[in-house]
């Protein structure tokens, strides 16, 4: 049968309809395409031919595995061969084809002949000039208790031009979002998330933005590698309640806050190696920072110091936690001064055994008694010169032991830097002694004397549950 020509082809993947084609013809009636904003067509007829009946059924399974593939190149051309229609994949112009294949009805079909109609549908690229490749889109708005705003965005973006869709949902985003976010604030991305199909045509986004309202770093809203933060104070202790100050010192108005700070890190910009670095760094002294300025406090002047600073590092979800006790501090130089006091008394009697020929028999030497003092200080200062004790009159100074003055400085530049010495001083206080029998150094004060003394119940009995069995000449013996 010779080719007869048609005005038009239709070229899907390597199966051509119409043109010089003795196999597919194409029927001008149902020949057209369609176009909405998101998804184009192209719908035809043809009728599949043979020479005979085994050919013509080896050139209609051949129609109908081409219109079964997706994804295969679309072209319509004019008797000339030029493109009239390209829905390209490679240029972008459409995309994800999807065709279908029907049998229509008609008295020409036969055993080598059929009538069929095909569709062809694809995606188009969002190409209006104002959506930049944005398909579609909405936003939702909603607000905490204290006010403050979190909006989310989701939408669909196609590719575009000689991008993909995450190439352009990667170009175009921040920009869409920057002119639907509320300008005087401050805005986070917290969360982002993309469903991109196998060909990356069309890629569908969450994006989740919060309103910053305390710096993430010093001088700035938003850090670059921080997602989000939590800072929480809980105040611990006012005043000085427990501490006993020297010398009636006025007490220094001191505050105490447990501090606890958390914030998820961008891996991207920081990775979890960084971590430490990140927060020793930057981190931390943005929180004392914000400490300072939230309670008044002037670091160039040590108004705050830190202590009981710890901080961990979750690798995997890349995450810092850090915990410290802040305090404020007053003006004076002395941060924390605490005294104790111990008094320890002694009777003056020693009792050694004696040979009487009776059992648990003592000599007992009696001496004058004794008073020892331990006065313990323990002293944080900023400046100045460290608290000196005087003993009591009476007194006589035994030792004293110096642990040595050690010199703090804080973690951060901006926290406290000081002295703090403990210091043992230990005196003597002889008392007034009376007793002793009437031998020499008896009386009042005298020298003591010597009795012996018996125990019932052996050295567990002494000094209680004693009996007096001579008082001789003033020595005892």
């Amino acid at each position: 049968m010779p080719t007869i020509a048609r005005s038009y082809s239709i070229e899907y993947g390597t199966t051509v309809i119409g043109g010089t084609s003795d196999k597919f013809y194409l029927r001008k009636r149902g020949f057209g395409y369609t176009e909405s904003y998101r998804r184009g067509s192209v719908t035809f007829e043809v009728v599949v031919r043979g020479d005979t009946v085994s050919a013509f059924k080896d050139n209609q399974q051949e129609l109908l595995v081409a219109f079964r593939t997706i994804r295969q190149r679309l072209q319509v051309k004019t008797p000339d061969g030029l493109l009239d229609y390209n829905p390209s994949a490679s240029i972008n112009t459409g995309f994800n084809q999807e065709p279908s294949i029907e049998v229509v009805q008609t008295p020409f079909n036969g055993p080598k002949f059929k009538n069929y109609r095909c569709t062809v549908s694809f995606d188009l690229p969002a190409d209006l000039a104002s959506q930049a490749g944005r398909r579609d889109n909405s936003v939702a708005i909603s607000g905490e208790n204290n006010k403050r705003r979190t909006y989310t965005f989701t939408g669909t973006y196609t590719a575009l031009a000689t991008n993909n869709a995450t190439a352009q949902y990667t170009a175009a985003v921040a920009t869409y979002e920057a002119t639907q976010l509320p300008g005087g604030s401050t805005w986070q991305l917290l969360t982002t998330r993309t469903s991109v199909d196998d060909t990356d045509k069309i890629l569908e986004f969450t994006r989740v933005h919060e309103e910053i309202t305390v710096n993430q770093a010093i001088g700035t809203p938003s850090h670059a590698s921080v997602i989000k933060q939590w800072i929480n104070v809980k105040e611990v202790e006012s005043g000085v309640s427990g501490q006993t100050f020297i010398n009636n010192v006025p007490a220094v108005a001191l505050v105490s806050y447990d501090v606890t700070y958390k914030a998820i890190i961008d891996i991207e910009q920081t990775p979890s190696t960084g971590l430490k670095a990140l927060y020793d760094a930057t981190l931390k002294p943005h929180v004392i920072n914000e400490l300072n300025l939230t309670y008044s406090v002037s670091p160039t002047a040590n108004g705050s110091s830190i202590s009981n600073d710890t901080s961990k590092f979750d690798l995997d979800n890349n995450i810092i936690e850090g915990s410290f006790v802040f305090q404020t501090l007053g003006s004076s130089n002395v941060i924390e001064s605490k005294m104790t006091k111990q008094l320890v008394d002694t009777s003056g009697l020693e009792h050694t055994p004696v040979s009487t020929g009776q059992p648990h028999h003592y000599a007992e030497d009696s001496g004058p008694p004794e008073r020892i003092l331990r006065v313990t200080v323990m002293e944080k200062r900023k400046a100045g010169a460290f608290f000196e004790y005087k003993a009591p009159q009476n007194y006589s100074l035994l030792k004293i032991d110096e642990s040595g003055v050690e010199e703090v400085q804080g973690n951060h530049p901006n926290t406290l830097k000081f002295k703090r010495r403990t210091k043992l001083w230990e005196y003597r206080y002889v008392l007034p002694y009376i007793g002793g029998g009437s031998g020499s150094g008896g009386g009042a004060g005298g020298g003591g004397g010597r009795r012996i003394i018996t125990s019932a119940r052996g050295p567990s009995g002494l000094p209680g549950g004693l009996r007096g069995l001579n008082n001789f000449n003033g020595n005892g013996i």
